[in-house]
């Protein structure tokens, strides 16, 4: 069983992420956080296998920032990042910050759960340029 951690600042999408995930036999929510701030917490608390976590988040911390601290901090941890941004810059930042794999947010939820379970398996997932994923 993968156990994830969601990190977004929207309500509806942790909701519709959760309820997507939920029937999979391999993955399991065991929790949500709309701060980024937060995320350090939870993953002290909770043991994620995996933080899905939005790059663009309210507060003062990004995504990417609290990507480096989680993986400098728990270094078996995965971390995908998602946007719903088709930013460039943000693909190279996120491999900087250590992010295991990428994934846009108007990705379906079949590739979500897929891009999950293959970096779980030890890929990285980043989509090129045009915004098809890419194993790496």
């Amino acid at each position: 069983m993968i156990k994830v951690l969601l990190v977004d600042d929207q309500k509806i999408l942790l909701e519709g992420l959760a309820k997507i995930l939920a029937p999979l036999p391999d993955i399991e929510v065991i929790g949500t956080c709309t701060l980024s701030e937060l995320a350090e917490e939870a993953c002290l608390r909770l043991r994620p296998d995996l933080v899905l976590m939005d790059i663009c988040m309210e507060g003062r911390t990004s995504g990417i920032q609290i990507c480096a601290r989680l993986k400098a901090r728990f270094p078996e941890l995965r971390v995908v990042l998602m946007t719903g941004m088709q930013e460039v810059s943000f693909l190279t930042r996120a491999k900087e910050a250590g992010a295991d794999s990428f994934i846009y947010k108007e990705s379906s939820g079949e590739a979500f759960a897929d891009c999950i379970r293959a970096t779980m398996e030890g890929q990285h997932i980043y989509p090129d340029v045009c915004g098809t994923s890419t194993l790496g």
